[in-house]
This record gives structure tokens, C-alpha cells and sequence, in this order.
């Protein structure tokens, strides 16, 4: 199963990739308007389809790889696509259910988020 996220995959492909990582987690891509230092960023309408992830590299001389490692923090990942692509990417559980008591999940590993969502099923 690949687990690299390169600058050739689509927005879907990636997707699909993070959920046969995380089964019970999706991503969704939004991306952002930046204005500048200073001016708030904003997030335009979720991303789908075909659109090439490096189409949003932010410095297309560093082409990188993200390894989705279990290891990962849910914040980690974000972090990543907001620093190298203009994208904000939200880590959401896959049946869209809230779970009660847990007000952030940045802190927790992508595999524990995904443990924890399996376990609220």
C-alpha cells in the first residue's frame, strides 16, 4: 500500500490514500486566499477531483514527500500542507459523527484518532 504523498497524486487520489491508512478518518482540502502579512487567510470551497496536489506547491523548487506515519500528529499533518502547499487540510472523521468530551484532536496521532473514532462506532 503506498503511503508517500507526492506532488503527481490528485487531491482524490491523496484522499484515498489517507483513508486506506486511517479507515475510519478522511481529509478534505480547502484552499486558501493569502493576502499577505498581516490580512487574515481564508479557506474557499473544499477541493475535489483531479487537481495535481503540486498545482498548490507554494515553492516549486522543494518538491517534498509526506510518509503518513502513525507517529503523526493530526496537527503535524495540517501543519504540513499549510507550509508547503496553500492548502488547509481537515482530518475529519469518515461518518461525520461528533464524539462528546474532545474539544481538539490536534495532539493525538493520526492512528490515534482513527482508534478513537473506530472505538465510537
Amino acid at each position: 500500500m503506498q503511503t508517500e504523498i507526492t506532488d503527481d497524486l490528485t487531491v482524490t487520489e491523496v484522499q484515498s490514500i489517507f483513508t486506506k491508512c486511517y479507515p475510519h478518518l478522511r481529509v478534505n482540502f480547502l484552499e486558501r486566499d493569502v493576502h499577505g502579512v498581516g490580512l487574515a487567510n481564508t479557506a474557499r470551497p473544499t477541493l475535489t477531483g483531479n487537481h495535481l496536489l503540486g498545482e498548490f506547491r507554494l515553492e516549486k523548487l522543494d518538491e517534498g514527500k509526506l510518509d503518513l506515519c502513525s507517529a503523526m500528529t493530526v496537527k503535524e499533518f495540517g501543519n504540513y500542507f499549510d507550509a508547503s502547499y496553500c492548502l488547509h487540510a481537515e482530518v475529519l472523521p469518515l461518518t461525520g459523527k461528533a464524539w462528546p468530551g474532545i474539544r481538539s484532536v490536534n495532539g493525538f496521532t493520526l492512528r490515534e484518532f482513527d482508534n478513537i473514532v473506530a472505538l465510537s462506532l
